[in-house]
């Protein structure tokens, strides 16, 4: 690497580093030249890194000011950038704009410690690709409103289009009189609910379609109701599924994103609603509703008190049939004051709508808002998404009352000239929002600034699944620590954030997708309603629920923000949508054949909590890693930062084993998961290190 281009991605990142001239750590005369970035502010965390080509030997570690036995750390192996070093070191302080360190390479020449390479790190502002730091690390829960728990029944939805169950009547059984209604429904709406019973329905035929139109009447009562169950898992953030209104059980279809859906929000029963005051193209005339103010001023406050950020769902792609602009399309054709917000054709005679573009298919039931040929949103729905972001981020223009960021669906099918502009006016309202994209491969793309601080990390899905599933195991350790270790080649500004997951509101669930025993490509298997399907949606066995928990603990101790999606740590059973929305079976709501296990329950979150434990906290959110193939089945995961390292050793069969304890450092103590059932014996064994 020229020193043109080191120094460049030095500025890039905000901080500048300065080295000596010369060093008896380079090869021949070429100058060591550190590569130093800021991982967090606050916490402050610098990390230095080292080409190995330029460096004699390996036993060389960082230190601050030079201080002995205090914030020391080892440069080791950066398994994600072959042919470098790197040392991960926790400052005294934040590192705030201005701060300058002094920073110190130090090496070993086989009889003693001595200073080769001072580095002064001088801290920039911040810079627009950053991610917030509070999100670097955090323990997500996403909530699936609609199914996750009814808490105040007055608000349950009702409609023709729909049949109300009670929450523990059996998900897998349709009685006659939903097939009644399903008949009667494409009577009244033949053209949405087709006869052809592989439309729309998942390939489950008129099960599907009878499914999808069920509701069980979980909203944010429910949500609030089990904060404590959340907080208590080890999470701080919560991730809520769209909760705009919207028929649908799933809201990714929106009527209107300026209101919070009754049914999910309303603190009593909800009545007639009159919006005839207001402009839906000037936000200054949006009033606000119960069930939004229950949102705002009652779920993000009792959230916040337990200590768990709050995100909201954000579909800016497309909307419902139903959707107010798209209403007025159909009503009043080209003449629409909408016309030009969707991708839409217009019949040149007397202007009617012929036909639009849809998410799902052609004249479909998620109407595409129109782009620019740049990649950007027309400009009639960019400013109302505008004025919605800012809507739920500042409630009244007060920042401190609204969400924390968004997480993006379909993120993608937006043009990135989009996602630039939206993403400014997102930090402009609030400087420390997250934003994560619903993005399946890696999403380099969308980083860096261009729109995303983190991705929902289905790469990382992918090899852990490739690893643990029963049906799947054929991949060896050794090429499972290979793909990990490839996943997690960005900055750690994204890396840090990445939104962890082994399964999501849009997979089979994880007890699921450890139980079933055939080939299949994650997120592509078969459904139990499948003719000739081997599925097995039902209760897992202990097996599956011991490879579920293996599963927990890698993403307990890899980078990123581990997630878990409400329910899996009950280990419950589900095949891919809709059978992965079952109603959450609480123990207090009824009786149900595939209750929550409660023990399994106390393992994940003992596995969640070191992530909040004191001494191992730091080390799992910020720290570096290294994943190697450990001896047997298994792998073997270090995190270090500073003084301190965390060593997991991870079994997918059998009793996991140590290595030999690494070259300058000691066990300190032994942390492992407290109380739970006995299913964690043999799958992760963690020590935490101090370096000597």
């Amino acid at each position: 690497m020229c020193f043109r281009t080191t120094l460049a991605m030095v500025l890039f990142h905000g901080v500048i580093a300065q080295a000596a001239i010369a060093s008896p750590l380079n090869k021949g005369s070429d100058p060591l030249r550190p590569l130093v970035r800021v991982v967090s502010r606050d916490p402050g965390v610098v990390e230095v890194r080292l080409e190995v080509a330029r460096v004699d030997r390996e036993d060389v570690e960082l230190r601050l000011g030079g201080s002995e036995g205090v914030r020391r750390t080892p440069f080791r192996a950066d398994a994600a950038h072959p042919g470098w070093l790197a040392a991960r070191i926790d400052t005294p302080g934040a590192l705030r704009p201005g701060v300058t360190l002094r920073a110190e390479i130090w090496a070993h020449d086989g009889e003693e410690w001595a200073l080769r390479e001072p580095v002064m790190v001088a801290v920039g502002g911040a810079s627009p690709e950053e991610a917030p730091d509070w999100a670097k690390g955090v323990v997500w829960y996403q909530v699936f409103p609609e199914r996750f728990r009814n808490g105040n029944l007055a608000n349950d939805p009702r409609g023709w289009d729909l049949t109300l169950l009670g929450w523990d009547e059996p998900f897998h059984a349709v009685s006659h009189e939903e097939i009644e209604m399903l008949w009667n429904r494409r009577v009244v709406d033949p053209r949405f609910y087709s006869s052809d019973p592989g439309r729309w329905s998942g390939g489950w035929g008129s099960v599907g379609q009878v499914i999808f139109q069920r509701r069980y009447g979980g909203d944010l009562q429910g949500v609030v109701d089990m904060l404590d169950h959340i907080a208590g898992l080890g999470a701080t953030g919560l991730y809520l599924c769209p909760v705009f209104e919207a028929r649908s059980l799933h809201k990714y279809e929106a009527l209107d994103h300026r209101h919070v859906d009754p049914t999910l929000g309303h603190p009593g029963e909800p009545g007639p609603v009159d919006r005839s005051g207001e402009d839906p193209l000037d936000e200054t005339t949006w009033g606000w509703e119960p069930a939004d103010r229950y949102l705002i001023d009652v779920l993000i406050p009792e959230a916040r008190k337990r200590g768990l950020r709050v995100i909201l769902d954000g579909v800016w792609n497309h909307v419902g049939r139903e959707h107010f602009a798209f209403r007025d399309v159909v009503e009043h054709g080209a003449a629409s004051r909408y016309a030009d917000w969707f991708k839409a054709e217009f019949d040149p005679e007397d202007g009617r709508l012929v036909r639009y573009e849809a998410w799902d298919r052609p004249n479909g039931a998620l109407p595409e808002f129109r782009q620019t040929p740049e990649g950007d949103l027309a400009p009639g729905p960019k400013a109302h998404v505008y004025a919605v972001t800012r809507r739920w981020m500042a409630p009244d223009g007060d920042p401190g009352r609204g969400i924390d960021g968004w997480r993006l669906d379909v993120a993608p099918d937006i043009g990135r000239a989009f996602w630039r502009d939206w993403r400014a006016l997102v930090r402009s309202i609030n400087p420390e929002a997250v934003l994560v994209g619903e993005i399946w491969t890696d999403a380099a793309l969308w980083f860096d600034g261009a729109a995303f601080d983190a991705q929902m990390n289905y790469p990382l899905a992918y090899p852990i699944a490739d690893w643990l599933s029963i049906g799947r195991a054929d991949t060896d350790a050794a090429r499972f620590a290979e793909r990990v270790n490839a996943v997690l080649h960005h900055h750690p500004r994204h890396t840090l954030a990445q939104m962890t997951l082994i399964a999501s509101h849009d997979t089979e669930r994880g007890a699921s997708l450890m139980q079933n025993d055939f080939a299949r490509g994650f997120d592509q298997q078969a459904t139990p309603w499948t003719a000739g399907s081997r599925y097995d949606a039902g209760p897992v066995g202990a097996e599956a629920k011991r490879r579920l928990l293996t599963a927990y603990a890698l993403l307990a101790v890899l980078p990123g923000s581990p997630m878990i999606y409400n329910g899996d740590e009950f280990a419950l059973p589900g095949a891919d949508d809709p059978d992965n929305r079952r109603p959450i079976p609480w123990p207090d709501l009824g009786e149900h054949p595939d209750g929550p296990d409660g023990a399994f329950l106390g393992d994940v979150a003992a596995l969640l909590g070191w992530r909040g434990s004191p001494g191992v906290e730091g080390v799992l959110r910020f720290g570096a890693v290294e994943v190697v193939a450990g001896p047997g089945d298994g792998v073997v995961v270090r995190r270090w930062l500073g003084g301190r390292m965390v060593e997991a050793a991870i079994a997918r069969t059998g009793e996991p084993t140590f290595r030999e304890t690494p070259l300058g450092w000691a066990v300190e103590d032994l942390a492992g998961p407290e109380g739970g059932s006995e299913a964690l014996e043999g799958v992760i064994r963690v020590r935490v290190l101090s370096y000597r």
